[in-house]
Formats: structure tokens, sequence, C-alpha cells
């Protein structure tokens, strides 16, 4: 995957758990726009993502330290506006378990977070 197919298969992944509760805070808006432009997505980019993100499933990167990266992303998203939704969590579970992480780890992780 390039650098610019990794930045939009991670926004991808942000923006299905920020939209999973069925509305975005100013919070969650604020770390689309950063994360967008820290992994090089345009406008146009992004907003082909939010248009079809109901039929967009997650992209899983190839790579470990990607795919953690990842999982990283999508929990501080998910964590963003200091409440975690069930949609979100289920969703951030799903993702875990398709990178091979179980919910011991995923909740080390959220707990390590959440201490920063």
């Amino acid at each position: 995957m390039t650098n610019i197919e990794q930045g939009l298969a991670c926004f991808r992944n942000i923006y299905k758990i920020a939209v999973a509760d069925g509305y975005l805070v100013h919070e969650e808006k604020e770390m689309l726009l950063e994360a967008a432009q820290k992994m090089g997505v345009s406008n146009t980019q992004a907003q082909d993502i939010m248009k079809k993100i109901n039929h967009l499933d997650f992209i899983i990167p190839e790579e470990s330290a990607e795919q953690m990266r990842h999982l990283e992303y999508i929990i501080r998203m998910m964590m963003v506006d200091n409440e975690i939704h069930d949609r979100e969590y289920e969703l951030c579970f799903a993702f875990a378990k398709k990178i091979g992480k179980n919910e011991i780890i995923l909740q080390k992780m959220i707990s390590k977070i959440a201490k920063e």
C-alpha cells in the first residue's frame, strides 16, 4: 500500500467509528480534519468516503504495525467525545478481532489511551 492508500484506509476506518452513533460531535469533526491533513487525504477524497461510508467496510492493512496504528486511531476516535457508545465499541472490537486482537488487548489499549 502506498502512503496515500494507507492514509485513505485509516481515514475511512476512523470515519466509520465517528459516525457509528449516528452523528458527529465537534471533537470528532476536529479529529477527522486533523487526521485527514496528517494522512494526506484531500477534501474531495474525504467527501467521497463520507458519502459512501454506509456501504464500506473496514480496510485491514497487511502490516502488523499499520494494523495497530489504525486500531489506535480508531480507539482515539471512539473516545474523543469522552463517551464510548455501544455501536462505536462494537465496531472497534470488530476491527480488533479482524487483526487478531482479543477483547483483553482492546481493553488494555483503551485504558492506556484513557490515561494519556
